[in-house]
């Protein structure tokens, strides 16, 4: 069991039905096995670097994933740096470690993406149209996130998303109202994607 804390500013502990170890040993199935680990840090705001190292061989076939369970995103490479922000004293950020086959990570990675895939804005269908069309849009990670229609002369007509999302694919439906709910008219209008890391802009017509 993990014995009490002197002094330390930063504790990593492995998370086995609600008890905390500082090591866990567990047999390999034939899929694989996963670990839930933590990090707590009394270094409000600062950045902790971190670094998954190995031993020995994996089986054929396995591969080595570490989920982030409050981004609900996966490492892109644990094998390399990858820094963690804790928010707060003794703050804890909750990941799953999992080692096994492809397939054995995603039925244990809780829906999150096995790897980060990239941003895309993708064409709405159909176009033209009328009276609704939709707008499929993906991310890489958990993010804010603007998806807003704009005339030719760039003023706002409507604001279709305006808030957080999860990564993945997302699709929204237009139905050619503005933001105070009158159709808009016949014509070429801009929509435009926006979070953190990206931005795209694409062209949709409506037929009235």
């Amino acid at each position: 069991r993990e014995p009490p804390a002197i002094h330390q500013e930063l504790v990593v502990s492995v998370v086995d039905e609600a008890k905390r170890y500082l090591a866990n040993f567990k047999p390999l199935s034939s899929d694989g096995a996963r670990w839930d680990f933590e990090i707590r840090s009394s270094m409000v705001g600062r950045p902790v670097t971190c670094k998954l190292t190995t031993s020995g061989l994996m089986p054929d076939g396995f591969r080595l994933f570490v989920i982030d369970r409050d981004n609900e995103e996966s490492v892109a490479d644990p094998t390399r740096d990858f820094s963690v922000t804790v928010g707060a004293a003794n703050a804890v950020r909750r990941f799953t470690l999992i080692i096994g086959t492809e397939e054995y990570a995603r039925q244990n990675a809780e829906g999150v993406p096995l790897a980060p895939i990239s941003y895309s804005l993708e064409q709405n269908y159909p176009n033209p149209f009328n009276p609704s069309t939709n707008i499929r849009f993906q991310l890489a990670k958990k993010t804010y996130v603007t998806l807003e229609v704009f005339d030719l002369l760039g003023r706002r007509i409507a604001t279709l998303v305006d808030g957080e999302r999860s990564p993945g694919t997302h699709s929204v439906e237009w139905n050619g109202l503005d933001d105070n709910n009158a159709p808009v008219s016949t014509g070429v209008y801009l929509y435009r994607l926006r979070t953190g890391d990206f931005v795209a802009t694409r062209k949709l017509m409506l037929l009235r």
